[in-house]
């Protein structure tokens, strides 16, 4: 005993110190339990009351860095809500539009929870400025299609009669044969499309194709983008998707989970009513919520792992459960205290710092482990309690301190790194881990004092102190020198291997954040089926343009790289021609046009023998021509001839009648097609889909570009590229 003593006197002043602060603890340790006591209620209240949970990965950043002041910039115009993305699986592209129309009309049902519900792009005011698309060379080439049927725009509609319409065939192609062969070759055409048509509405009346050339050459796209709606599919039609933002934006990790879960019950029922689809989520919010949610979840079971395991190995080294349940007493207080710390200091947890508490579990131990192996090997030298907590503090005290002050000032270090997940880690571990050491001064010595206070020496434990290995150590160092090589060499070789000669470690790093998740979890499978399927991301590069024709123009640079799969922007939905060049021309549409019938026409009572007669007529002159195609019309001409004269007369008339007014309704809808889509009105944005505008045009007129990657760019060589 007398040399313990010793130690203590004459120390330096950080060890008196500890030793005071030991005497004075272990002389009211009630009063101090009680005084941890309100601190740890405090931190407790203090972290369940203003606690936040970070989910965004953009909080993990630097926020002074360049790119990511790019970023803020972008979310400022934009906002910072991400889509979240249901997909729709199944083998019917019709069913899964249905599957679609479905999802849309619940979530819009329930605006609070979800905004900006992106199912498919409906025509719109489009429809009516269709012409505005078309360049003024295109549309003066319609007008001169127009000026051929001004008769029948004044009302003469007789003159596309099925005897007159043949009869003009057979004599525009005498004409042109005998004045210029070379435009004999478009009356072929008109006129090969008529046969044909009669012929398929002859085999089946349900079946109809326009024998018309259409008057405007109108993209095929565009064409049905003002007719009906736009849905978002795969290339094989076997994957549709529906984008929408959850929640309110400034009620983060709470809103999210709020819509996201409420998400996940609408898709349920709705893939019950929809038996031939499978529905799914994904998206960066479900990502990073599910991300979250896991990690706490994970992170509390982990915790709980540790400490229960921490306290296991404890009981088997201190041979006892008393003083085990000491040390993790104090390392429960060390935490609290951590907890009320963080919520101070920083406020919040991100991905990153959630795994605090493991970290301060492993460290946090081991400060009181050492100083209860010292007080126990004290007291079996018989000392008494309090000095032997006094000599404790002052003997080991320097070495924890030491230990707790290195290792929190390693964490603080990392506050050095532009990466504030991992600064933030820092400071919160850094700052827990000088807790742990506090409590072990504070509360261990108290908690010892009350627990010890009337057992002897020879009543307490003796830790296991690994004697035979200390021996063997002592008179065989060499021998363990040795050994001890040979494992740690045997092991790191097992961390590198030989390609061509060179030394290749089988360590690498693993960018993709979609491994970093748990196994299992919805939002990561539809993700890689995604991918697979759809070979398209949830992940996306955005650029900036500051009008229409310069999102064009960077659309049009980016899809040229290599790297980039398809650019996604709303300047290509807005005309490249200016309206001032169109305005006239349209104007002028809409006064040919303006004449037009209402009601379609009604089948009236043709002649069969009026129509034969034009038949045989044109057929006469197709045969006097040295041509394959008109030899070929002159065939189908021979066949439908042969046809009508195997039907009675009744049967003719009634097939000539009604084949006549389907023919007569074609043209006279295209014309109602053309004059509605002539609106000289210019094209804006608003007249869009405002889940589109919201997404692509911000509040000061930008323009945003999405730029979809060509391969998997959640692995790191094909995001560099």
């Amino acid at each position: 005993m007398a040399s313990h003593e010793q130690q203590g006197d004459g120390g330096s002043l950080l060890t008196d110190t500890l030793r005071a602060l030991t005497k004075a603890v272990a002389k009211r340790p009630h009063s101090v339990l009680w005084g941890v006591a309100v601190t740890v209620v405090a931190c407790v209240a203090l972290t369940v009351q203003y606690m936040d949970f970070k989910t965004d990965r953009a909080d993990l950043i630097d926020p002074h860095a360049d790119f990511h002041q790019r970023w803020l910039d972008y979310t400022e115009r934009f906002g910072d809500s991400s889509d979240v993305v249901i997909v729709v699986e199944g083998e019917d592209t019709a069913e899964i539009q249905k599957t679609i129309d479905d999802v849309g009309t619940r979530l819009r049902a329930e605006p609070k929870l979800f905004t900006n519900v992106l199912d498919k792009v409906e025509p719109g005011r489009i429809r009516e400025k269709a012409l505005q698309y078309l360049s003024p060379g295109q549309l003066e080439k319609g007008l001169n299609r127009l000026d051929q049927y001004g008769p029948v725009l004044s009302g003469q509609w007789e003159l596309v009669d099925l005897d007159s319409l043949i009869n003009r065939f057979d004599y525009q192609l005498r004409r042109r044969q005998a004045t210029n062969p070379r435009s004999a070759r478009s009356v072929l055409v008109h006129s090969d499309r008529l046969i044909s048509s009669m012929q398929e509405f002859r085999a089946n009346p349900k079946e109809f194709a326009s024998p018309w050339p259409r008057f405007v050459e109108v993209d095929d796209r565009l064409v049905d983008t003002t007719r009906e709606p736009i849905y978002f599919l795969n290339d094989d039609g076997t994957m549709g998707f529906v984008k929408v933002v959850p929640g309110d934006p400034e009620d983060d990790f709470a809103g999210a989970t709020e819509a996201i879960d409420r998400l996940r019950t609408v898709i349920a029922e709705v893939e019950e009513q929809h038996e031939g689809t499978t529905l799914g989520l994904t998206g960066i919010p479900v990502l990073e919520n599910d991300e979250m949610r896991r990690s706490q979840t994970d992170m509390l079971f982990a915790s709980a792992i540790s400490f229960v395991g921490v306290g296991i190995l404890l009981f088997v080294g201190f041979r006892g459960f008393r003083h085990p349940l000491l040390a993790m007493l104090m390392l429960a207080v060390g935490m609290a205290w951590a907890f009320g710390y963080t919520t101070f200091a920083i406020g919040h947890l991100n991905i990153l710092s959630v795994s605090f508490a493991v970290i301060l579990i492993g460290l946090g131990i081991d400060f009181a482990i050492h100083y209860l192996a010292r007080y126990l090997e004290a007291r079996r030298e018989g000392e008494e309690l309090r000095p032997a907590l006094e000599n404790t503090s002052s003997g080991v005290g320097i070495g924890i301190l030491t230990a707790a002050i290195t290792t929190a000032l390693a964490f603080f270090c990392a506050t050095f790194t532009d990466f504030l997940g991992v600064a933030e880690l820092g400071i919160i571990a850094g700052g827990g881990i000088l807790l742990c050491a506090l409590a072990t001064f504070v509360v261990l010595p108290a908690l010892v004092a009350i627990a010890d206070k009337n057992v002897e020496p020879k009543g307490l434990p003796t830790p296991f102190e690994a004697n035979g290995l200390r021996s063997l150590v002592a008179r065989s160092p060499l021998l363990v020198l040795i050994f001890s090589v040979v494992v740690v060499g045997a092991v790191g070789a097992q961390a590198v291997y030989l390609q061509n000669g060179e030394v290749v470690s089988k360590v690498d790093y693993d960018a993709n954040l979609l491994n970093l998740q748990a196994k299992g979890l919805e939002s990561v499978e539809v993700q890689h089926r995604i991918i697979e399927k759809a070979n398209t991301s949830v992940l996306y590069a955005v650029s900036l343009a500051e009008s229409p024709g310069e999102a064009r123009r960077l659309r049009a640079e980016f899809e040229k790289l290599p790297s980039v799969a398809r650019v996604e922007e709303l300047a290509t939905r807005l005309p490249n021609h200016p309206s001032r060049e169109t305005r006239l021309l349209l104007q002028a549409y809409r006064a040919r046009l303006a004449g037009l019938p209402g009601d379609p026409f009604l089948p009236r009572r043709v002649d069969p023998a009026t129509v034969g007669n034009a038949l045989e007529k044109f057929h006469a002159s197709l045969r006097r021509l040295d041509d394959r195609q008109a030899d070929r019309i002159a065939l189908e001409i021979d066949k439908l001839l042969a046809r009508l004269e195997r039907m009675s007369l009744s049967d003719q008339v009634r097939y000539l009648g009604a084949y006549e007014a389907r023919c007569k309704t074609a043209l006279l809808a295209q014309f109602h097609a053309i004059r509605d889509g002539a609106s000289p009105e210019p094209v804006v944005p608003s007249d869009l889909p405002a889940e589109l505008t919201s997404r692509f045009v911000s509040a000061e007129g930008q323009w945003l570009l999405q730029v979809y990657p060509k391969e998997n760019v959640w692995d790191r060589d094909p995001l560099a590229r």
